[in-house]
């Protein structure tokens, strides 16, 4: 819950300094420090093709800085700490779901708690800054519900569920798109600047999620094609699997297929 309350806090600060489009498509890097945590964390099996994602999105990241970074008001640097901090953070939330007892939580309840923890964290920052300032306006109260609800509540429930079937590096891995709406909102609602050094950083950093993909693809293929996958052991696998991440030996599988 902390790290949920960080990592919006931080993409608040993120976006009050530098542009939308900027700053989430950095945030969006999570998937990368996700694939880092578990496999020198967490003993998922190494890949060639995430190194690579790695190094591409390295130099996204790096082609970032010769584009333009500054929104209308605020401190660049400012912003785009805040932005490098909400991806650790939000890395940080997947991979503790996935790896703690959180995991056995009904998506709905965790979603709750998470929320709730989130909410008295606020209240307590609240109370030791500026205090609380409730919202009078109608209009604006449609627009907080809009962000609590399907930007908050429900992807988040989608997405404790996506972590505890397809695991927390498939799951950040597919959400690679998502900057996409970003970048597009911010040029054509907030008229920010599209360069040509924001199409190659964009370039990047989606390609490299589209080398993980494509490991994620030759997984899920050996699991549904019934395919024999070796690890510490040898499975012989007679029937497709939901929710088995080959990549995580330590994992506990029970099918209907001889183990040797």
């Amino acid at each position: 819950s902390l790290l949920r309350a960080v990592t919006s806090f931080s993409l608040i600060i993120a976006y009050q300094n530098i542009a939308s489009g900027v700053a989430s498509t950095i945030h969006f890097m999570y998937p990368l420090a996700v694939a880092l945590a578990m496999m020198f964390f967490f003993r998922e099996k190494k890949s060639l093709l995430v190194i690579l994602a790695v190094l591409m999105s390295l130099l996204g990241a790096a082609l970032l800085s010769l584009g333009e970074l500054e929104a209308k008001s605020g401190n660049t640097m400012v912003g785009l700490v805040a932005a490098c901090v909400s991806v650790f953070s939000y890395a940080g939330y997947i991979v503790g779901v996935r790896t703690t007892r959180a995991v056995q939580i009904n998506s709905t309840a965790l979603t709750c708690y998470v929320m709730g923890l989130g909410t008295i964290f606020y209240l307590i920052g609240a109370y030791c800054t500026s205090g609380l300032q409730l919202v009078s306006d109608g209009y604006t109260w449609l627009i907080i519900l809009g962000l609590a609800l399907p930007a908050t509540a429900i992807s988040n429930i989608t997405l404790v569920q996506a972590i505890k079937y397809a695991g927390p590096t498939l799951t950040s891995i597919l959400g690679a798109m998502e900057p996409l709406t970003a970048v597009v909102i911010g040029v054509f609602v907030f008229k920010e600047l599209f360069t040509v050094n924001a199409l190659l950083e964009f370039t990047n950093l989606v390609g490299s999620k589209h080398s993980s993909v494509s490991q994620a693809k030759i997984l899920n293929d050996i699991i549904n094609k019934k395919a024999v996958y070796h690890t510490d052991k040898q499975l012989f696998i007679d029937e497709p699997l939901v929710g088995f991440e080959p990549t995580t030996p330590r994992l506990q599988i029970t099918c209907s297929g001889q183990l040797s």
